[in-house]
């Protein structure tokens, strides 16, 4: 019923996140997000989370601070936009990435985002999609004190 998924923070040098901007879609409702996607039969979270960061911001190179022990789940609210998914939300287990000024050098639009924003936790929160602030804020809260 839920949808498996990766989701990562990006965090630089200054400890900003990267929050990136979904291309227009069919609806108005998806604006920035962090990077995330689903995970294909097979692979591993952190194959997953490999192959997504390189498809949606063309990162290559990273550091894993850390990820979450078990995903959080969270309903679609919006379920008209998924109308032809048969998933009712989302199961994400949740990294926390560091990423320096050259690494940052490799994030480029791609055919998910068309632009992107390094941001703190408070603008990321309140910007997101509201069935996604709880899970951003606990996700965050989780794995925040590996930033150093």
């Amino acid at each position: 019923m839920y949808r498996r998924n990766v989701a990562a923070f990006i965090v630089d040098e200054d400890g900003k996140i990267l929050f990136c901007h979904r291309r227009e879609s069919a609806s108005a409702v998806k604006g920035f997000q962090v990077p995330q996607g689903g995970i294909e039969e097979g692979e591993t979270l952190e194959e997953a989370l490999s192959r997504e960061i390189e498809e949606e911001v063309g990162l290559r190179s990273y550091t894993i601070l850390g990820l979450l022990l078990s995903p959080i789940r969270y309903l679609w609210y919006e379920k008209d936009i998924y109308k032809d998914s048969p998933y009712i939300g989302q199961e994400q287990t949740y990294f926390l990435l560091r990423i320096d000024s050259a690494e940052k050098e490799q994030i480029v639009p791609t055919d998910d985002f068309d632009s992107y924003r390094w941001v703190d936790i408070e603008t990321l929160v309140s910007e997101v999609i509201d069935y996604k602030k709880p899970v951003y804020r606990q996700a965050y809260a989780e794995l925040s004190h590996l930033i150093s």
